[in-house]
């Protein structure tokens, strides 16, 4: 079974290929959620100020 494993070199520059552009996308999704959750943090903070503007 060890056999299939003793002349692994790491990964292939095909897999790499693959791999680049899928990280950035997911690199890409990640920033995206980010600047939602930042904008409805603002909101967030927003609503509260005028909650208390009015006390």
């Amino acid at each position: 079974m060890d056999d299939c494993f003793d002349d692994f070199n790491g990964p292939d520059w095909e897999d790499w290929m693959i791999i680049g552009p899928l990280s950035e996308d997911i690199a890409r999704e990640k920033r995206e959620q980010d600047r939602i959750q930042r904008e409805q943090d603002d909101a967030d903070d927003d609503y509260w100020e005028m909650i208390n503007r009015k006390w």
